[in-house]
């Protein structure tokens, strides 16, 4: 959560209805709602998938920053739906070992790319980011960041 981070609610969380409500009344933040479509993409998976992973309940991703909260799946779906075109490269079985897996990046000005790939594939369960330096206007050419990220 905080400003800094992304805070994940549950529409079946008593408090977390209470954060909903308090945010809705913020006309400085817009909600989107997809879920209908999300939805519809955890039907078209193949193989059919479990009845219950339709029945997870709703959540939604505050991004403060962007002052937006986006509608998703509950963790299940959000996670094979999102894999579902790595299917015909990484079985179920292989995706589920690497979802078990902890991997360790260190040095991103290089690693970046390693670090990216593997989140994008779900490649591991969890990724472990590292990095001494600071970043400097001479990183630009190699770490996708911009100036306002120098320091």
């Amino acid at each position: 959560g905080g400003s800094t981070g992304i805070l994940v609610l549950r529409d079946d969380d008593h408090d977390d209805v209470l954060v909903l409500d308090r945010l809705r009344s913020d006309p400085s933040i817009e909600f989107v709602d997809r879920f209908a479509e999300q939805l519809a993409g955890v039907r078209r998976l193949l193989p059919q998938p479990d009845p219950d992973l339709l029945e997870e309940a709703k959540r939604w991703a505050y991004y403060p920053w962007r002052r937006m909260v986006v509608a998703i799946l509950g963790l299940r779906g959000f996670r094979a739906v999102r894999l579902d075109r790595n299917r015909h490269l990484i079985t179920a079985e292989e995706q589920r070992a690497l979802h078990a897996l902890r991997v360790g990046v260190v040095g991103l000005s290089a690693g970046h790319a390693i670090a990216y790939t593997l989140a994008a594939e779900g490649a591991c369960g969890t990724l472990r980011l590292a990095d001494f330096d600071k970043i400097e206007l001479s990183n630009l050419n190699r770490v996708p960041v911009g100036v306002f990220d120098i320091g």
